[in-house]
């Protein structure tokens, strides 16, 4: 694949294992694809304003110690203001009000909790993300 058809993937969260196992998933699921991943705001954000991705998944909670934080919907925000970005939402802390409020965003496709995860429910997201 050309880098001009090369499909770039954006996933941010804080938790290491989640990281790991849903970098991996990825890469079976879009083997083509470029998965670009970042632990923090910082990293993301970087990544964010120098390159374009065809699709997010973004963690809504990226310090985990502070119950109050909700950086991944300063990210989604960033992201939708650059483009045509399909966007995933990913939480273990998907109260009601924060899944109605990452929908307020067009770009966002879908909400995958942590703790109801399905690999054909990310698969699914994936496709209407790029499309």
């Amino acid at each position: 694949m050309s880098e001009e058809t090369q499909i770039n993937i954006l996933y941010v969260d804080d938790e290491i294992d989640w990281h790991e196992i849903l970098k991996r998933l990825l890469n079976q699921i879009i083997p083509s694809a470029q998965i670009v991943s970042a632990l923090s705001f910082q990293e993301a954000q970087s990544l964010i304003e120098r390159q374009f991705f065809h699709a997010a998944i973004l963690d809504i909670r990226l310090n985990h110690q502070d119950k109050t934080n909700e950086e991944g919907m300063i990210l989604q925000h960033m992201i939708a203001q650059k483009g045509k970005t399909g966007i995933i939402m990913l939480s273990g802390f998907g109260t009601t009000d924060r899944i109605i409020q990452s929908w307020d965003n067009e770009r966002v496709v879908g909400f995958i909790q942590k703790d109801q995860f399905n690999v054909e429910k990310l698969r699914h997201l994936l496709k209407l993300a790029m499309r």
